[in-house]
């Protein structure tokens, strides 16, 4: 299987990973950063801002070990699932919040 690639800056191919968040960016904030790997997105928790717009305040998740998960995030959701799952995520959460 390949790697997702994105291009970064510079212009040269890199993953979402390298892209998004540096290495510099990640040691500087290690204390309020939280990466979760082999788990799956199952909802984006939406939230009003002060002009009447959505905004993501976090997600619900499914995780390895079985179990769901709440995670809330107190600036910013960054949504790394790839070319395919990205979009689907955010249409499933479309559709929902729409119907």
């Amino acid at each position: 299987m390949r790697p997702n690639v994105t291009i970064d800056a510079k212009g040269q191919r890199c993953s979402a990973f390298d892209a998004f968040l540096s290495r510099e960016t990640v040691l500087e904030r290690k204390s309020c950063l939280s990466i979760c790997v082999k788990a799956t997105v199952q909802e984006i928790e939406l939230g009003n801002t002060a002009g009447g717009g959505l905004v993501a305040q976090g997600v619900i998740l499914n995780s390895s070990d079985g179990n769901s998960y709440r995670v809330r995030a107190n600036r910013e959701v960054i949504l790394c699932a790839g070319t395919i799952s990205s979009p689907q995520i955010m249409q499933l959460r479309y559709w929902i919040l729409f119907e």
